[in-house]
């Protein structure tokens, strides 16, 4: 399985003055892999 967050390197995708949408989908990104990670165990 491949969690693909969709950006990288200069690219942060959307930027507002608190968030950077490359920060909260790598946050989403993780807790989907712990979530999966406890499933599997």
């Amino acid at each position: 399985m491949v969690i693909d967050l969709g950006h990288g390197g200069s690219d942060l995708g959307a930027v507002s003055s608190e968030l950077k949408e490359n920060h909260v989908v790598w946050r989403i990104a993780c807790m989907v892999t712990d979530i999966l990670i406890c499933q599997l165990y």
